[in-house]
């Protein structure tokens, strides 16, 4: 497990960690780090294919520079059972790339700004929990 939670770490650090780590890694956190981008995250995951089976946990809350959508890096992460990425600025309709995450039971995406789900979460055989609080474009006024 490597967190780095609201920490002060730049994507070189995480670059350096995520190797100390090694292809072993379950859990990576980087909720709410002011210096990381979405796009350095992906990045960083891309870089590192051995984690697609063993990255079961992704917390990336609060992660600035998403640019509306997850960063492909995550995409690839096939492994993931746990995916929160509230508060990212994702918007419009939920990424068709989820479908990939086929071992997906978790996934956080509040307080963004989604306003369709429907052709995604059907495709995702094992979701058990979704948290969508805070997407209002997803209700009907």
């Amino acid at each position: 497990e490597l967190d780095m939670s609201f920490g002060g770490a730049t994507p070189g650090d995480l670059e350096r960690m995520v190797a100390l780590c090694g292809p072993g890694l379950a859990s990576l956190s980087v909720r709410g780090c002011p210096r990381l981008t979405g796009g350095a995250l992906g990045a960083v995951l891309a870089g590192h294919p051995g984690l697609a089976a063993t990255l079961t946990s992704l917390d990336m809350s609060q992660l600035r520079g998403c640019g509306g959508r997850f960063p492909p890096g995550v995409l690839h992460m096939t492994g993931l059972r746990a995916l929160s990425a509230s508060g990212c600025g994702l918007r419009g309709a939920l990424d068709r790339g989820l479908w990939a995450l086929a071992t997906l039971r978790e996934l956080d995406v509040s307080d963004n700004a989604i306003d369709d789900v429907s052709s995604v979460l059907p495709k995702i055989p094992h979701l058990e929990v979704v948290d969508l609080r805070g997407n209002a474009g997803l209700w009907e006024e």
